[in-house]
């Protein structure tokens, strides 16, 4: 099972699609308490319906339908707020991983990383300055220029003023040794 996407039958049982993904304790306990709620329940309603007084019958079935709507409400939080943390994490990932292929001299894969990073969060101005680095290194000088046009324009980028002044000088320097 992909830990990215659990399938949606997997979170008719609380504490499963934790136990499946990560094993942890809270949710051995969900789906254990879950499971003896229900056997509970078919022992008090269908095995040995006269065991039992009704009373005990009632508190036995609320139990478990409280339980099983609980946890299952609580498994399907908890997975929605991990697999957004993941996400939000994997977005901040790609930036070293942009950073090593691009000291590797691997530009495209580089690139490739700094545009899906960008296409996420597009006032991210270090990966702009990478982007725009290395789209300079690779002598894309006008796409260079347009980002960083872009990137002047954004609000974020008042502290990086200087690293774009120093970006425009470089453009210009490389501009003057292509023409030479």
């Amino acid at each position: 099972m992909s830990k990215s996407r659990i399938p949606m039958p997997t979170y008719l049982w609380p504490g499963l699609p934790q136990l499946t993904q990560r094993g942890t304790w809270t949710a051995l306990f969900w789906a254990l308490a879950t499971a003896f709620l229900a056997d509970g329940v078919i022992i008090t309603q269908f095995i040995w319906p006269e065991t039992f007084d009704k009373f005990w019958d009632n508190v036995i079935l609320g139990s478990f339908i409280g339980v099983y709507t609980v946890g299952c409400i609580a498994s399907y939080q908890i997975e929605k707020s991990r697999t957004s943390y993941e996400q939000t994490s994997s977005n901040a990932d790609l930036f070293p991983e942009a950073q090593k292929r691009y000291l590797e001299g691997k530009y495209f894969e580089a690139e490739q990383a700094l545009v899906k990073l960008l296409s996420k969060t597009p006032e991210d101005i270090p990966a702009r300055l990478l982007l725009i680095d290395l789209l300079i290194v690779n002598r894309r000088l006008e796409e260079a220029i347009k980002m960083l046009q872009e990137t002047i324009d954004f609000s974020e980028a008042q502290p990086w003023k200087w690293e774009l002044i120093a970006v425009n000088e470089r453009i210009k320097q490389v501009r003057q040794e292509m023409i030479e």
